[in-house]
């Protein structure tokens, strides 16, 4: 069975508010760069700094609830310049991880294909 979460949010980000929303992701990333438990955390911007995607993955649930607990503090400057349009989880997830994920997000739960 795979245990891994993988997440995508995309953001609306606010004119002007590319700068400080690239040195908050940047810092994030710099955080977890070498946390075993976080697979991926990659962020990709558009031309003009207006929209931001975000991928990540987890190990697995309680990785992923860990490292958004961590994180809470540090992605607050990144909100007050952006907002979420779209936020998806992937993967058979907790009731922690729903508890602490905001009333936007959508769950794909189930899986089909395979991955190498």
């Amino acid at each position: 069975m795979d245990d891994r979460i993988r997440m995508t949010t995309i953001f609306s980000v606010e004119s002007g508010g590319r700068e400080t929303f690239s040195r908050v992701v940047d810092k994030a990333c710099e955080m977890l760069r070498s946390d075993p438990g976080v697979l991926c955390f990659e962020w990709f911007m558009n031309e003009v700094g207006t929209t931001c995607m975000g991928w990540e993955e987890y190990r697995d649930s309680a990785d992923l609830v860990r490292t958004h607990k961590e994180l809470a503090g540090a992605l607050t400057d990144a909100l007050n310049v952006a907002r979420i349009e779209r936020h998806v989880i992937l993967g058979q997830v907790t009731a922690q991880v729903r508890e602490i994920m905001p009333p936007i997000v959508e769950y794909l739960g189930e899986r089909h294909g395979f991955r190498r």
